[in-house]
């Protein structure tokens, strides 16, 4: 667990991730926060320029395609390379839209991944996603989350994601909350997720005790003074 202090508030973040039956991990998930007390990449004191903001991701790289583990780990390498590397938060949206992009040639050809992320700055807090991997926001009184690129709820189909040919995610603002998470399909689809997410604390929190699948999340919370 990292704490820091972002925005105007005092934040804990967190990640976990577990491997399903099949072995190989196609999940990847990282963050990077810069403050006015120091850079944090995935949890560790880094070197930055200055300004405040905090990227979050989780890829999953699809399992019915090839070399998903690399396409999802390739992308959010990038964008954190991208988030690391920008002079301000200013340009921080437009160059991890620009980075999406890139990646989209970047992976390897016939991969695919999803990739959903929670983006904070001065101007707000944001959800980007492509695919059925989820940002959640729970709020006092509702759990508000991403809509899924499917072509139905519920489907196994992914009808936009990295390496489809149509890299341009889905952007929206959020609302004040008391905890942001991301997941991917094999911590959200689990039974009674949503009052998990309620209860959780940290990531660990959320994966499933006997994961059917690879099961990701990156959880950011408040502090409780």
């Amino acid at each position: 667990m990292t704490t820091i202090r972002l925005l105007g508030e005092t934040l804990t973040v967190t990640m976990a991730s577990s491997t399903g039956p099949h072995g190989t991990n196609q999940d990847s998930c990282g963050w990077y926060a810069r403050t006015s007390e120091g850079a944090f990449l995935d949890g560790t004191p880094v070197d930055s320029p200055g300004g405040e903001f905090l990227v979050a991701i989780v890829c999953d790289g699809l399992g019915g395609l090839e070399h998903g583990e690399t396409a999802s780990r390739m992308v959010v390498d990038t964008v954190l390379h991208t988030a690391s590397s920008v002079e301000s938060h200013g340009l921080l949206m437009q160059a991890l839209l620009v980075a999406l992009i890139q990646c989209e040639t970047a992976i390897p050809e016939g991969s695919g991944t999803t990739v959903a992320m929670i983006v904070g700055t001065p101007e707000g807090w944001f959800t980007v996603h492509l695919g059925d991997s989820r940002c959640h926001a729970v709020l006092p009184f509702e759990v508000r989350r991403t809509t899924d690129h499917t072509p139905r709820e519920g489907s196994n189909l992914v009808s936009r994601f990295i390496g489809n040919g149509d890299p341009i995610p889905e952007v929206n603002p959020v609302d004040r909350f008391n905890l942001l998470c991301i997941t991917s399909d094999g911590v959200h689809s689990q039974p009674g997720f949503e009052e998990v997410l309620r209860q959780s604390m940290t990531a660990s929190d959320l994966l499933p005790p006997v994961p059917w699948d690879d099961a990701t999340a990156v959880h950011i919370m408040p502090r409780l003074s």
